[in-house]
């Protein structure tokens, strides 16, 4: 369903197998190039449009309704996890898939609310309870590929009723190298997670320590000239404390401090030899503290968000923006009134706003608003809704404290608050076997920090200021039948750009204006025979037009996996996996080599 802010229902903790894709919008949870990331489920999702460097898994943007990989966010429970250096970062997280939720993709008013520097979207996991209960997996594939992976847990009860408070211990490890689906785009990656969990009905408390490593090839990743062998290698640890206490009916709150520390070395052109020659050196630290929660009467619901955040930056080229650290507030409150509850008709009306604040640029007040009307039907529901809402967000230090031109990536030390109103409507209908939702809407954004060329000198970039006028459609499709399993998005994109009086120094954009006009994406699941599934993931798109990109603006991708679970192993699972079988030579980015197909198997068991 496309998601709003939800004042009614009540909140459960709920025990869930850990090792089961629970909410399917992808149908291949693993990849085939390497172990699975928590980006690995975005790559096929209907509400983001994944661009990949290298691999999904070795780096990816996300970017939701056509917008800029810096107005995405990701949240893991209560906290944002932000990459202040560059939004290129933002989906470097190193925690097991196996540990949370199915993400969840929010946008307008939910994302003004519970977002953080990120006006388009936010994709946001849940820590799920901890079960004893374990997964082992050993692949090999083409291009000298190898991974490994292992999770495992380990419950215990506290006191004499085992089904009320637990404690719990987790931990995963996970590796892989290979040689890349092209030349000099090869890799080498090794994650370690852990928590420990303190459950009990209305409460869990997790405490998550998390490291990874990774280094891989991205020949023309940024410059779009593949004669550029980049190359980007860093080290990336998290630290989370999260709290969440349910109470009442439906009310909760979530509380949560974190740390992340993220050291970068990226590379213009490792050609030159073994270790790097001109390397861009950064270090980033991030400290923040939230609290968020719902209220709920049977009449009366208030949604709040407080969020406070602390970076540093220390670099050998992001000097020129006259500062080096940043301070981040946000408060944000929600209530809504819902008249005639457990009626057949519930209209629900809320007003709400949010501040963001830095000590270093400007504040600002963004207001929030929503109607819906929910009514009950034989058979199922439908919902009807009408939102606005504002945001605003800063730009990162690779945009504002780059060197100014000319160079390969030419800051702007002039950006200042992007501010963005999204005007949507929308409809959802569910029914037993078929969920629909389809909306409608406009996102005006403006003095967004997009990266430009020239085409005298298109391998270079510089930062510019735009102000853009968005309109989409996005519908989503959910179907089961019998063994069948099935998920359709489509999105139809348009957009105006005016780059003001940079504009005649503008001839296209990396990012704001590299977009799909359409994209139609489809995830089919079934399974033939007991034992034996097929999956499906593909992905039709038309992009809009760029003088840089070498490809066809036209796309079709599909991933495939094969899995058997023989009846007399128990828990016991080989897997083949093919990505990219059309062997499509898309670029997602204008100029950038986009990877070929790429094909692995592997054994897994689970216990």
């Amino acid at each position: 369903m496309l998601s709003v802010v939800q004042l009614c229902g009540e909140d459960r903790i709920v025990e869930l197998s850990p090792y089961v894709v629970d909410d399917l919008r992808v149908a291949n949870p693993v990849p085939a190039g390497s172990f699975a990331a928590p980006v690995t489920l975005l790559r096929y999702e209907p509400r983001v449009d994944l661009q990949v460097r290298g691999f999904p898994e070795a780096q990816s943007d996300i970017t939701i309704r056509g917008s800029v990989f810096e107005h995405s966010g990701v949240q893991v429970g209560a906290l944002p996890l932000f990459d202040p250096q560059t939004g290129h970062y933002t989906a470097e997280l190193p925690f097991d898939p196996l540990m949370v939720s199915a993400p969840e993709v929010i946008t307008g008013v939910e994302n003004a609310l519970a977002g953080f520097n990120s006006n388009a979207g936010t994709v946001r996991w849940s820590w799920i309870p901890v079960a004893s209960a374990g997964y082992v997996e050993v692949g090999v594939g083409d291009n000298g590929l190898n991974f490994q992976r292992a999770v495992a847990g380990e419950t215990w009860a506290i006191g004499a009723d085992a089904r009320r408070r637990k404690i719990g211990v987790q931990g995963g490890f996970s590796r892989s190298e290979g040689n890349g689906s092209r030349p000099h785009m090869d890799h080498d990656f090794v994650r370690y997670s852990g928590r420990i969990q303190f459950r009990s009905p209305a409460a869990q408390t997790d405490l998550f320590a998390g490291y990874q490593s990774k280094f891989y090839g991205i020949p023309g990743g940024y410059t779009g000239n593949p004669d550029f062998l980049e190359a980007d290698r860093y080290r990336v640890a998290l630290f989370i404390v999260n709290h969440r206490h349910a109470y009442g009916e439906g009310s909760h709150w979530e509380a949560g401090v974190s740390h992340r520390r993220l050291v970068d070395d990226y590379e213009l052109d490792r050609s030159r030899g073994k270790d790097f020659f001109r390397p861009f050196q950064h270090e980033t630290e991030v400290e923040a503290a939230a609290v968020q929660g719902r209220h709920h009467t049977e009449r009366w619901g208030v949604d709040y968000r407080a969020v406070a955040l602390w970076d540093t930056i220390e670099s050998t080229d992001l000097v020129h923006a006259g500062f080096q650290s940043r301070r981040y507030t946000k408060a944000a409150v929600f209530p809504a009134y819902r008249l005639a509850p457990g009626s057949d008709r519930v209209w629900t009306v809320g007003a709400g706003a949010a501040w963001d604040d830095t000590n270093r640029e400007s504040s600002a007040v963004s207001p929030l608003a929503l109607v819906s009307l929910e009514k009950v039907i034989p058979g199922g529901h439908n919902r009807y809704y009408a939102e606005y809402s504002g945001s605003s967000q800063v730009p990162g230090y690779t945009s504002k404290a780059s060197s100014p031109p000319p160079g390969a990536f030419a800051g702007n030390a002039q950006l200042g608050r992007e501010r963005t109103g999204n005007l949507e409507v929308g409809i959802e209908a569910a029914r037993e076997r078929i969920t629909v939702g389809s909306a409608l809407f406009y996102r005006r954004d403006r003095d967004l920090a997009d990266w430009t060329f020239h085409s005298d000198a298109a391998s270079l970039r510089q930062a510019n200021p735009v102000d853009l006028d968005n309109y989409g459609w996005e519908s989503l499709v959910r179907m089961r039948a019998g063994k069948h399993q099935l998920f359709i998005g489509y999105t139809a994109l348009s957009k105006t750009a005016d780059y003001g009086s940079a504009g005649g120094l503008v001839d296209g954009s990396y990012y704001a204006v590299n977009y799909a006009r359409h994209r139609l994406t489809a995830a089919w699941v079934f399974e033939p025979v007991p034992g034996v599934e097929l999956r499906v993931d593909t992905e039709a798109r038309r992009q809009a037009e760029n003088e840089r990109r070498a490809s066809s603006r036209n796309a079709f991708h599909a991933s495939v996996g094969a899995l058997w679970r023989p009846s007399g192993i128990a828990g016991a699972e080989l897997r083949v996996t093919v990505d990219n079988i059309t062997n499509s030579n898309f670029q997602d980015f204008p100029g950038t080599p986009p990877p070929r197909r790429q094909f692995s198997v592997a054994g897994a068991y689970a216990w």
